[in-house]
């Protein structure tokens, strides 16, 4: 009965925050995104990308230091970096308010196309940084590993708004939940399951963190 509540709860709530809005938003970003994709297939002839890669990017993407991945320490970097944008600067707070609420946000004063543009510039320049280091772990270019990578990263998103500070999106639950769900998908695929059971596993972990965080959020908020 409290789960049926709970999920009840999360949909009235996602509806209030208008759903159709995010939904539309969501469409036109997976479209681009599928366009972009089938652009870069013809570009490349649906071929990896092995050759004309710089050795001084590849030897950096398959060395260590103190024995762990250099890329892990790039990953630690971005955190850090992006830990302090959010928790640290005014675009950081008008970012949070305008995630909240952005009528409220707009009310008080925050250009809120402003804020959602410019966040948007930062999460491309963020993944293609991500799409560079993937090129200099892996030694080329996949132009279809990009769809590999659309439940994981909204899974781990909501997942990480249940921990550290519930109901808000952080920084440090995030990357907790991208090693709780790399751990998982790497335990499974050691077990010898099916290949689509990632898939399953990835959207049951984004539909479950979905209400989880929703749920979190609205109660904080009635209790504050």
């Amino acid at each position: 009965m409290e789960f049926k509540e709970a999920v009840k709860i999360a949909l009235q709530s996602l509806w209030a925050n208008k759903l159709r809005s995010v939904l539309t938003l969501l469409g036109v970003v997976i479209g681009v995104a599928s366009v972009i994709a089938g652009i870069a297939l013809k570009g490349f002839g649906n071929l990896s990308i092995i050759t004309g890669i710089p050795a001084s990017l590849t030897d950096f993407g398959s060395g260590a230091w103190l024995g762990l991945p250099r890329t892990l320490y790039v990953l630690a970097l971005i955190a850090l970096f992006v830990w302090y944008l959010l928790e640290h600067t005014p675009f950081g707070r008008e970012l949070h308010a305008v995630g909240g609420n952005p009528l409220a946000a707009r009310l008080v004063g925050i250009r809120v196309d402003r804020v959602v543009i410019f966040s948007f510039v930062v999460t491309g320049g963020l993944v293609g940084l991500a799409g560079v280091l993937q090129v200099a772990r892996q030694g080329g270019g996949n132009p279809q590993i990009a769809g590999s990578f659309t439940l994981s990263p909204l899974a781990s998103a909501f997942l990480g708004a249940t921990t550290i500070h519930p109901g808000r999106f952080n920084v440090p639950g995030t990357l907790l939940a991208v090693f709780f769900l790399a751990t998982s998908v790497s335990g499974l695929a050691l077990a010898g399951v099916d290949n689509w059971v990632e898939s399953v596993f990835n959207g049951t972990a984004l539909i479950l963190a979905v209400v989880l965080s929703t749920v979190l959020g609205r109660r904080l908020s009635g209790a504050a």
